[in-house]
C-alpha cells in the first residue's frame, strides 16, 4: 500500500502544473482556434488555452478573431473559459422614440433562405432563388430620370 502512495505521489510531482487564470473576469484577444482549443492572449500578454463557457455560440468565436474584438475570460472548473465578447464598438441605435438606426458606408443583410422588411400591410420579401416580392395597397414609383424594366416576361393586368 505505501508504493502506491508513492507512485501517486510521483506522478503528481511529474503531472504538468496548470496555471489558474485568477479569480474574476480577465479581457484578452483571441489568437488562434484549433484542435487543441482557443489560444487566447489577455491583456498581460500572458496565453491561454480556453474554451467556450455553456451558452456561448463558436461562431462568436470566429467572429471575435476575425475582428480582433476583445473577449471576456473567466476561470472554469477545467480552466480558462470564454464567456462572451467585449462590446468596445457602436451597435444598432435605438433612439428615443423607438425608431432603429443603421449608419455604415455600406449596409448589408444577409440570409440564408429569405429577407423581408415589413411595414404595417407592406411587405418586400428577397429570397435565396433570386425572387423577389412586394405587397401592399399601392405602389408608387417616382424617379427623377428614366425607369427601365428589363425582364423576359412583364404581365400587366
Amino acid at each position: 500500500m505505501a508504493k502506491n502512495k508513492s507512485t501517486a505521489a510521483r506522478a503528481l510531482k511529474l503531472a504538468p502544473k496548470v496555471e489558474a487564470l485568477g479569480p474574476g473576469l480577465h479581457g484578452g484577444t483571441i489568437e488562434r482556434i484549433g484542435a487543441d482549443g482557443i489560444v487566447v492572449r489577455t491583456l498581460d500578454r500572458r496565453r491561454w488555452v480556453a474554451s467556450l463557457a455553456p451558452g456561448v455560440e463558436p461562431e462568436l468565436a470566429d467572429e471575435c478573431l476575425r475582428a480582433a474584438r476583445m473577449v471576456i475570460l473567466c476561470e472554469g472548473p477545467a480552466g480558462a473559459m470564454i464567456a462572451g465578447a467585449l462590446q468596445t464598438a457602436r451597435s444598432v441605435m435605438r433612439e428615443a422614440d423607438g425608431s432603429v438606426l443603421i449608419t455604415g458606408k455600406e449596409v448589408r443583410l444577409r440570409a440564408e433562405r429569405w429577407v423581408t422588411l415589413e411595414v404595417g400591410a407592406s411587405a418586400l420579401r428577397l429570397d435565396r432563388e433570386g425572387a423577389m416580392r412586394a405587397e401592399g395597397h399601392r405602389m408608387v414609383i417616382d424617379m427623377g430620370a428614366n425607369v427601365r424594366v428589363l425582364s423576359a416576361l412583364v404581365e400587366l393586368p
